[in-house]
């Protein structure tokens, strides 16, 4: 029975009153509500009844409004990157000036809650910022990356009156600056003037940086990407020295390009959405580049390694501003496209995996989306559920603005209004300068606000439901522990099992494809582990094989496997315990413990020597004592490098005819004593 009479009041209940959910035989329990209300403390309805907000709404759950402002200073805060960790929750980063006049700004960071509070186990509070230099830099983060041991990585670029630098920090999960990470900090110089933009994390933890670099005298600056270790240093296998800088055009004048987003494939090719500028102004359309995994441009893509985009039939002003990549290896692309006047769209593209522009996509491959017919500019792109594509930038300069996406590049018209939503926190101009989505499939959305005007503005975020039946999924390892030996390696199975989604929202599950990837804490490269195949659909299994070097210190080591579809990010781990070097030691034992003789006879007995751990040093076996009538022979020590000794024992006609225990000892030159006891039955 649908009650949908009731849809309304029980909206207004959701939101007022904020009760318990429970579903059950595909009915949902409200739980909690006031007699104020005009509804009994329990009401039913069937599920599909229960729809707590529209799609593209703000979720009233996240700050109680659906937006959440945070200041530093409040002066010149900004958020340019957002980035969702695998228990939800939010970090922002960007930057913040220490006064209003724009000559001293820090690396800002912060992490919220999955409810929009700011989370005190991190930083102060919440926050962090951090200084580079001297006082009276200018240091600002653009691009956040999450690694899969939890730490995070920051990058943006420092400038002094002596010139620029790529400027990267990492954190550990508590907000501390990762001293294994280069002390915390690293600045990269180029060529004097140098920007990053974006930073990514490769399979194997390398990280990888993209922007700008110049010398400071040629009127224009390159394309430029540097690759660091795990440690901070430049990984020299990449580029020359681990930096790499081209110019992926030459126009009438030599423009100013900058690489403002980057995306790593499967196969560790680097994709990098570009912007070129002559005279400050945008020009020639998009430009998207492809580097190999050693730094140089890959002539698979466009023949030259980059390709050109436009718009705009005559004369456009337009910026590539994000690149995001599709499970089928095609590449979607968004940014800014004008004619040269006040006014700007949204523009967004689809590649094939060769550069090629992909006529299936919108109209010959290309979207143009406009808000108010004002200055929409695009800034971020992400992959939603069922393919779905949010933008996310500014509305006419003054408003956060989505636009959400059919996989075909049709405007997705149960979004919002038309597809398109914009938020407004004050009075002031705002922008959404970073996108991300949560496992659920909300969309949060990060840039800044000036409720207090201009020269004054904070971090701020929303968050939007998404609407979408989103799936979910879990990864485990199998066997959870496995001892493997130096110089072996082992098999374990990984099973990636389909999960519902904890929100109302995920009523219609559907398989998801997964990408698999795994890491070994501590990385010393002495443990290795690797997946096949490394996309599965849930239900589905793989192999993971670690390997252990011979040379691999003995500890435990932990093998996190990760799992991606879209937004959604799960995790299993595993641990594999390397013994430690053996001891270099010995034993002695007998041939035969126990052995009979007459009175008046002589009879032989064996000592075996046993060598472990790699000793190979001389032993002396010390014979048992004479006594009794009993004498060994010879009854001098014996020292051998041989696996055994044998002696004899004579036996006299006086000795006692009963069961003797006789002591022999083996000494090595440490001084180390083994013993063992021979068994003598006198007859």
């Amino acid at each position: 029975m649908r009650m949908s009479g009731k849809r309304i009041i029980l909206q207004a209940a959701l939101a007022l009153a904020r009760p318990r959910l429970t579903r059950i035989f595909g009915f949902v329990a409200l739980v909690g509500l006031t007699a104020g209300l005009g509804l009994p403390g329990t009401y039913w309805a069937h599920a599909l009844d229960v729809i707590p907000q529209a799609p593209g709404d703000l979720d009233i759950t996240f700050g109680g409004s659906g937006k959440v402002t945070t200041a530093f200073s409040g002066f010149g805060d900004q958020a340019n990157a957002v980035a969702i960790q695998a228990d939800g929750k939010i970090i922002t980063a960007g930057s913040t000036r220490v006064d209003n006049t724009g000559l001293n700004s820090l690396f800002a960071v912060v992490r919220y809650n999955t409810d929009g509070t700011l989370d005190t186990t991190f930083g102060t509070a919440g926050k962090v910022t951090t200084e580079f230099g001297v006082a009276a830099e200018v240091e600002e983060a653009r691009g956040i990356a999450l690694q899969s041991d939890g730490k995070i990585v920051v990058a943006g670029h420092r400038a002094t009156g002596h010139g620029d630098s790529f400027a990267l920090a990492r954190y550990n999960s508590d907000g501390t600056l990762d001293g294994t990470f280069g002390g915390g900090q690293v600045s990269t110089a180029f060529l004097g003037f140098d920007q990053a933009f974006a930073v990514a994390i490769q399979q194997d933890g390398k990280i990888v940086a993209a922007g700008s670099a110049s010398d400071g005298t040629v009127p224009g600056t390159l394309v430029a990407l540097a690759r660091y270790t795990s440690d901070g240093s430049l990984d020299t296998n990449f580029g020359t020295g681990g930096r790499t800088s081209v110019r992926l055009e030459e126009a009438i004048k030599p423009g100013f390009q900058e690489a403002h987003s980057l995306a790593i494939q499967a196969d560790g090719k680097i994709v990098v959405a570009a912007v070129h500028k002559i005279d400050g102004v945008a020009t020639d359309g998009f430009t998207v580049a492809r580097f190999t995994a050693t730094g140089a441009l890959d002539p698979a893509f466009g023949g030259l390694g980059f390709v050109g985009v436009k718009f705009q039939a005559g004369a456009e002003v337009a910026e590539a501003r994000s690149v995001a990549l599709l499970q089928d290896g095609r590449i979607l692309v968004a940014g800014t496209t004008s004619d040269g006047g006040p006014t700007s769209e949204f523009a967004l593209t689809r590649l094939n995996i060769d550069g090629s522009i992909d006529p299936s996509f919108g109209t010959a491959g290309k979207v143009i989306t406009s808000f108010f017919q004002g200055a929409d500019r695009a800034s971020a792109i992400a992959i939603a559920p069922a393919g779905k594509i949010v933008v996310a930038g500014t509305a006419n300069g003054v408003a956060f603005g989505l636009v959400r996406y059919n996989p075909d590049g049709s405007l997705d018209t149960s979004f919002g209004t038309g597809a398109k939503v914009t938020t407004l926190f004050s009075s002031g101009a705002e922008t959404a300068n970073a996108v991300a989505l949560q496992s659920e499939g909300k969309i949060v959305a990060a840039g800044s606000a000036s409720p207090q005007g201009a020269g004054f503005s904070f971090f701020a975020l929303g968050r939007y439901n998404s609407g979408l039946e989103v799936e979910s999924f879990t990864v485990a390892a199998s066997p959870q522990s496995m001892t493997i030996q130096p110089g072996a390696s082992a098999t374990f199975l990984v099973s990636v099992q389909p999960a519902s989604s904890p929100t109302l929202e995920s009523i219609s599950p559907e398989a998801l494809e997964v990408t698999l990837t795994a890491s070994v804490a501590p990385q010393t490269g002495a443990v290795t582990a690797s997946i096949i195949p490394n996309q599965v659909n849930t239900g589905g299994l793989a192999s993971m094989t670690v390997a252990v070097s011979s040379q691999a210190a003995g500890g435990n080591y932990t093998v996190t496997v990760t799992g991606t579809s879209g937004a959604i990010v799960r995790t299993g781990q595993a641990t594999v315990i390397v013994p430690g070097a053996p001891t270099p030691d010995f034993s002695i034992s007998l041939a035969q413990s126990t052995i009979s003789a007459s009175r008046g006879t002589r009879v032989p007995f064996t000592i075996i020597i046993t060598r472990t751990g790699g000793f190979t040093g001389a032993v002396t076996i010390t014979p048992p004592a004479p006594g009794d009538g009993i004498k060994p022979k010879p009854a001098d020590p014996t020292t051998t490098t041989d696996p055994s000794v044998t002696y004899k024992l004579k036996v006299g006609g006086g000795a006692t005819p009963d069961q003797h225990l006789l002591i022999i000892t083996g000494t090595d030159a440490a001084g180390r004593t083994r013993t063992t006891t021979l068994t003598l039955n006198v007859q």
